[in-house]
């Protein structure tokens, strides 16, 4: 006999048997022939087997195992529970009959949820989402994690993102909870026309019962994405709405979204969700890799490649390439969401910036000094670059600032003591200078102090410890710096607290190594220097990375992590992995991204966070 259709016959088998039994104990049940307890529910009593009971639902089964009064009784009575409802489920328990209707499934997955049985959920999971329409699917929705059926809300929840704007039009959603609002409205896979109409729906829920509501608008407010809806937008919003400026919570978001359109030198350092894009939206957080070196041996191999990964869909792209090679050593920084990249070994002069609204580079005009090994920041309308060295002079001290209001470079001071292979970090107006490699070719672990507005520049401590190739990233108003040996700083402005000296000379402690990734402890100082200035030593050591050794990577933050990518190890292994940071946990954690290892190994190049059209996304790279 053939196999299958020896199957086919046991299976027929199989259901004429079940048939038998069926109709056997659906007999028994309409005669209470044999039964052994006694179901009361409300004034109707079902004559039943504890038996067949116990086998279909873990609810009968532990009440007639156990010494319990209904087991001894012979009787159960239940409550909260329609006589009608239990006798449909009674007739499943015993027939497996389809008893759920659209008239009664809510009352029978209560009941069912109630009593245990898998089965019966089962069901009723398939006939809501088989009726499943725009109109019901908040219901469906409710009914799904009311008894906990995530199986069933995961599939209703996912249509309720993707149809959004239709599904805010029905009649349910006006019922919807606050927690449930907000659980819609923060979800990253909202889809939606703009974060403009997410708000004014939101708006519309208070307004169905704004007395009530209103309590609530805080928690609302906390979940839109206000710092992506235009500023225009969020003035209309207090004024039609006086109840905002009356509740410091409600203003707390909406000044952080302010501040997030006014500071746009500091755009990048806004770490909460409410900043970043959605995963269904029209824009893309990105991670941009610019230019750098591709070996380690002499008469280096540079690339003006532009690569960028996207955050929303976990894949590599192509960006248009650098307009010249600026060779290695040139430093990079955002304003808004444009990037900009200046100096470099093979154009010390450049200035260049990517224009993300055009996707497309643009040369600037020419720095007054050129200069690598630098670093470059954004304050306010400003883009300074700061110390480096010229190729004449191992380290210099010029500071230089480019108005992106006049396009247009002068000299905005220098610094106290001409370092290159720095890092710097903005705080409000100041921007901090963190060691680096002295003129005379040593280490230091002086903090340097550049008051843009006031064009001064001063030596406001040290460092723990001499340093070179550090870096830093912001995390909101937190600083942190980086060493190639993985210690981890985190750094406040002090200078509101202590009373500054100008410095007329060079005074940081020095350490003689040349070793690229050398970082040492500093040393006490001589009792004969600067005996009547008390140096005062900044920075918090936060962490250690374990097994942490290299140099000329770069940081980015993403949603309040670090990003530590690429560089090189002392044995001159390129690297093309990026670790993720977690320092907001007590335990340190450092883990993997999916899909985030760089196309190819790198150093020495540029790494910044921004935010990119999608539609310009579309020169995949296959990795």
């Amino acid at each position: 006999m053939e196999p299958q259709r020896s199957y086919t016959q046991g299976m027929e088998g199989k259901l004429k048997y079940l048939s038998i039994l069926s109709s056997g104990m659906e007999a028994m049940l309409a005669s209470g022939q044999h039964s052994d307890v006694t179901v009361e529910v409300g004034d109707r009593r079902f004559l039943c087997h504890k038996v067949v009971l116990g086998a279909v639902s873990p609810y009968f089964e532990a009440m007639f195992s156990h010494d319990m009064r209904e087991n001894l009784d012979n009787l159960v009575t239940l409550h909260d529970i329609d006589q009608d409802i239990f006798d449909s489920v009674v007739q499943y328990i015993y027939t497996g009959k389809n008893v759920v209707c659209e008239l009664n499934v809510e009352k029978v997955f209560q009941a069912a949820s109630l009593m245990q049985i898998p089965c019966l959920q089962e069901r009723c999971e398939e006939f809501l989402l088989a009726q499943a329409s725009y109109e019901n699917c908040i219901g469906i929705w409710k009914i799904a994690k009311a008894h906990n059926r995530m199986k069933l809300a995961d599939k209703v929840w996912t249509t309720i993102l993707e149809n959004f704007p239709v599904i805010s039009t029905t009649e349910d959603f006006p019922s919807l909870e606050a927690d449930e609002l907000v659980s819609i409205i923060n979800s990253d896979d909202l889809n939606s026309p703009s974060e403009e109409f997410v708000c004014d729906v939101a708006m519309q829920w208070i307004g169905h019962s704004q007395e009530v509501r209103q309590e609530k608008l805080h928690e609302i407010l906390g979940s839109l994405h206000l710092p992506l809806v235009s500023s225009d937008y969020l003035f209309n919003l207090m004024d039609k709405n006086p109840y905002i400026k009356t509740d410091p919570r409600c203003m707390r978001s909406l000044l952080e979204a302010l501040k997030y359109h006014s500071c746009s030198s500091r755009r990048q350092d806004f770490t909460s969700s409410q900043a970043c894009c959605r995963q269904n939206g029209t824009k893309d957080d990105v991670l941009v890799v610019i230019g750098g070196l591709l070996s380690t041996t002499p008469r280096y191999q540079t690339t003006k490649e532009v690569l960028c990964f996207s955050f929303q869909q976990h894949r590599w792209f192509y960006l248009p390439s650098l307009p010249y090679d600026p060779g290695y050593e040139f430093a990079t920084c955002t304003h808004g969401d444009s990037l900009f990249i200046s100096g470099g070994w093979l154009k010390l002069q450049g200035m260049a910036e990517y224009k993300t609204h055009k996707n497309q580079w643009e040369v600037c005009a020419s720095l007054i000094n050129g200069r690598c090994g630098h670093v470059m920041v954004a304050v306010q309308d400003s883009i300074f670059v700061i110390g480096g060295r010229d190729g004449r002079a191992p380290a210099i001290t010029s500071i230089e600032e480019f108005s992106l209001k006049t396009e247009k470079w002068t000299n905005a001071g220098d610094l106290v003591l001409g370092v290159r292979s720095t890092s710097a970090s903005v705080i409000g107006e100041k921007v901090f200078v963190f060691g680096g490699i002295t003129e005379s070719d040593k280490d230091s672990n002086s903090v340097q102090c550049f008051d843009s507005r006031m064009r001064t520049c001063t030596i406001i401590g040290d460092l723990p410890f001499t340093c070179r190739l550090t870096r830093t990233v912001s995390l909101d108003t937190n600083v942190y710096v980086l060493a190639p040996d993985g210690r981890v700083l985190q750094f406040k402005d002090p200078t509101h607290l202590n009373n500054l000296f100008q410095a007329s000379s060079p005074r940081g402690r020095l350490d003689s190594s040349n070793s690229d990734a050398s970082i040492s402890d500093s040393e006490p100082s001589s009792p004969g220097s600067s005996p009547d200035i008390s140096v005062q030593t900044l920075g918090k050591l936060r962490c250690r990375l374990p097994n942490f050794s290299q140099h000329h990577f770069e940081v980015i933050q993403y949603r309040g992590k670090i990003l530590l990518v690429g560089g090189k190890t002392p044995d001159n292994n390129i690297l093309k992995k990026v670790k993720v940071i977690d320092l907001s946990k007590k335990t340190l954690e450092i883990e993997a991204m999916e899909n985030l290892e760089m196309p190819s190994a790198r150093w020495c190049f540029g790494c910044v966070k921004t935010v990119i059209r999608r539609d310009y996304l579309n020169n995949e790279i296959c990795v």
